[in-house]
């Protein structure tokens, strides 16, 4: 995130149904109360974004105005930051779409600084609350027991709704009810903690031909660091396993840098679709707004990796795992993969959350994502509310448990050679 906070381009999935990054604020600003002032100034300013600059193809955002009505009671009734972020969130949620999420000051912070005092964790909300995505090593949730694909389904007595329902001041903490996978309840207490949200990419050797590169998001993606391990993997690797398990996206730009080191050179990812395109494309054929697939095929504007002359590439075998909180460029990456190197994918579904967007400095220090265009496929896939399904199933492994898809992406290029080698 730019220190400025000025809007950029995003392909990331800070929204209902997609991964947040480490979404546990500190309490400090989130707790003062507002003056009446700054929360008319926000719920207008929000309102007129909302209204004039956000687009999906088909959607009618003057629809806003009735779902803010819903929610106006809350919205009356809150005092401080959190309280009017939750209601304005719930009001967003109508649109039943990601990308659209208003941000708290403390959260502004956390994604501007990659700093935090938290859970912890890296988080999905789902409709049974909040699914745990990532634990962060030595951070309050893996010292109580919270463990990958744990939910949350109260805090502090009430369901959680997104980040906001965590914050809380370093030190202190935050009793948590807890539902396993196998359905079995727990009641933990969890210490909040400082930490930074930044993990490092990584390349692992499952075996010694088969490298896995790890890309934990597009946001604080290092591309110096990921062409170096691609130069690694080039030394012996036949096979690159890209695992993009929880990695909720981030900026076009970056996932465009992974797509250059592994997709063959100018090869077209998929189409990037707005409000000019369809209005040209409207205009031009007298087609309709609504037919993504026909204006992806229309369009000349197509998306393609990023590659100098003496950028590393690897031309090995290539895997790609995804689960419920691959989001946004992360389904971009994993469904080009899939579709111009014809690689496995494996996992489980991904989060369909792909509308890219800008992040708008909101007053009173809140930050306003918002969708502008949405995202089909070169092979025609629409993304949003779709997701990219697994060739092969694997689920997340438990702790200390075996990595299943690893292995199945494994068999997979072992059989991809077995077949090789008899013809």
């Amino acid at each position: 995130m730019r220190s400025t906070l000025r809007p950029f381009l995003l392909a990331a999935c800070v929204a209902v149904f997609a991964p947040m990054a480490l979404a546990q604020p500190a309490a400090s600003a989130d707790t003062q109360e507002l003056t009446p002032e700054v929360k008319q100034q926000l719920i207008d300013r929000v309102t007129k974004v909302i209204s004039e600059n956000a687009y999906v193809p088909g959607v009618d955002f003057s629809k806003w105005a009735d779902f803010m009505g819903k929610q106006q009671e809350a919205i009356d009734k809150a005092k401080t930051p959190v309280e009017l972020t939750n209601a304005l969130n719930r009001a967003m949620r109508e649109f039943g779409f990601s990308h659209i999420v208003l941000s708290s000051p403390e959260a502004t912070k956390m994604m501007r600084e990659r700093k935090m005092v938290g859970l912890g964790v890296r988080i999905a909300v789902i409709e049974e609350g909040i699914r745990i995505e990532y634990v962060f090593p030595k951070g309050g949730a893996d010292e109580a027991g919270i463990q990958v694909n744990d939910v949350i389904i109260e805090a502090n007595g009430k369901k959680p709704e997104g980040r906001e329902a965590f914050a809380g001041d370093e030190g202190t903490k935050l009793k948590v009810k807890v539902k396993k996978p196998n359905g079995a309840i727990k009641d933990l207490e969890v210490t909040r903690k400082a930490f930074s949200t930044v993990m490092p990419e990584t390349l692992t050797w499952p075996e010694k031909d088969v490298a896995v590169l790890t890309v934990p998001d597009f946001m604080t993606y290092d591309m110096q660091r990921v062409d170096r391990l691609i130069e690694e993997a080039n030394k012996k690797a036949k096979m690159m396993i890209v695992d993009l398990r929880s990695n909720g996206g981030g900026a076009v730009l970056n996932l465009l840098h992974l797509c250059g080191r592994i997709l063959p050179p100018n090869a077209e990812i998929g189409t990037f679709i707005n409000r000019r395109t369809v209005r040209n494309y409207v205009e031009q054929t007298k087609g309709k707004e609504t037919d993504l697939v026909e204006i992806a095929k229309w369009s000349k504007d197509k998306l393609r990796g990023m590659r100098g002359a003496s950028s590393p590439t690897f031309n090995g075998s290539v895997t790609v795992l995804i689960n419920g909180g691959t989001g946004s460029a992360s389904e971009m990456m994993a469904a080009a993969i899939r579709e111009i190197r014809g690689g496995a994918v494996i996992g489980t579904q991904s989060a369909g959350a792909v509308l890219a967007s800008f992040m708008m400095p909101m007053p009173g220090g809140f930050t306003l994502q918002y969708p502008f265009q949405d995202y089909v496929t070169i092979k025609g896939l629409r993304l949003e509310g779709n997701g990219v399904k697994p060739d092969i199933v694997a689920p997340m492994p438990g702790p200390n448990e075996a990595d299943k898809a690893v292995a199945a992406a494994v068999k997979w290029f072992r059989d991809q050679q077995a077949t090789q080698a008899k013809k």
